[in-house]
């Protein structure tokens, strides 16, 4: 966080942030202070936003809240989010006041101040002829320089658009798991929590799934590696031809997968998962020559959903003991976090 106010600014703000966690509860810790100090300040307006739309809801500011709210906009993800989308606006900005010059071309002022200089010369008895030369001869130095800078605005301008795109891809690499081409789950986790945020301002509903592939250790022994990067790579498929519109799909660690479901209520993330399962099941995992087969993969898969209000961790330990339920009644199945624990318009 940066600010800029001065004592008896920063005095005032500090005096009104203090009163409005008084009045909506909010526990005055630091990392609270900082959130509530940011929203008063005007500086954030996304968090602004999304402060008002709970208030508006009457949403009740819990531990959980408070600390996705935190975590959202100024944990070490939203700082990378901030320092790549203020470095893409200066690469905006530098590409429009590149254009901009394309366009009008720096030298039109000095240029015309040279043809005024040569229009009073006439008018003061000048010899005509010479004035023509001049003229001219200026005419061609100006269309050098810009012929010039044309050329080095065009090398600038490519430069820029290089430096865009390499930025692009190291972002990319920085959230994408290499072999299999899916998110990360540092990608995984902190869209996870714009999603929580998200659902919490709207009222949506949202799932997570926690996919474990079966036995991988046994196909890596018996196989080898180069094998169990093939199943890894097939689950990932089978994902990415499952996940729809805003889901997000990830490579959460080893063998095991994590899949968020924004927008959407228990029945319909278990059919997800339980979709996910029988696509993975049904497919067979042959050599390159299509010789001999390893048989099929098969995934236990535990659904959570979210409950307004919650940490996101706890979220995430439900979708874990759903799937470790799935793993000990047998694996190759879907489990649903404990009913008991549903939210009640899940459970209705």
């Amino acid at each position: 966080m940066v600010f800029s106010e001065t004592l008896s600014q920063a005095s005032s703000l500090a005096e009104r942030a203090l009163e409005l966690m008084r009045d909506h509860s909010v526990p005055p810790t630091p990392a609270n202070f900082g959130v509530w100090y940011a929203h008063v300040s005007g500086q954030y307006p996304d968090l602004s936003k999304a402060i008002d739309a709970l208030l508006q809801r009457n949403e009740r500011f819990s531990s959980g809240c408070n600390e996705e709210l935190y975590r959202t906009f100024f944990g070490s993800e939203g700082q990378t989010d901030a320092v790549r989308d203020t470095s893409e606006k200066m690469q905006d900005t530098a590409v429009r006041v590149i254009e901009k010059l394309r366009q009008a071309g720096v030298d039109v002022s000095s240029f015309g101040e040279k043809l005024a200089a040569f229009g009073e010369d006439v008018a003061n008895g000048g010899d005509l002829g010479s004035v023509i030369q001049r003229m001219l001869a200026e005419t061609e130095a100006a269309r050098q320089r810009n012929a010039k800078l044309e050329t080095q605005l065009g090398e600038a301008t490519q430069e820029i658009e290089d430096l865009r795109s390499h930025l692009e891809d190291l972002r990319i690499e920085a959230l994408t798991d290499s072999l299999t081409g899916l998110f990360n789950r540092k990608h995984f986790d902190a869209q996870l929590r714009r999603d929580v945020l998200h659902a919490r301002e709207a009222g949506e509903p949202l799932c997570v799934v926690f996919c474990d592939i079966d036995h991988f250790k046994r196909f890596n022994d018996t196989y080898g590696h180069a094998t169990g990067d093939k199943v890894l790579k097939l689950v990932a498929r089978t994902l990415k031809q499952s996940a729809k519109g805003r889901d997000t799909a990830a490579r959460y660690g080893g063998e095991e997968f994590g899949v968020v479901l924004p927008g959407t209520v228990m029945r319909d993330a278990l059919a997800f998962a339980e979709q996910v399962r029988r696509r993975l099941a049904g497919k067979e995992l042959k050599t390159l020559d299509g010789s001999s087969s390893f048989g099929s993969v098969t995934m236990s898969l535990g659904v959570s959903q979210y409950r307004a209000g919650e940490p996101v961790t706890h979220l995430l330990q439900r979708a874990d003991a759903a799937l470790y339920a799935s793993k000990r009644d047998g694996r190759n199945r879907v489990t649903a976090e404990a009913a008991d624990d549903l939210p009640e318009a899940a459970a209705s």
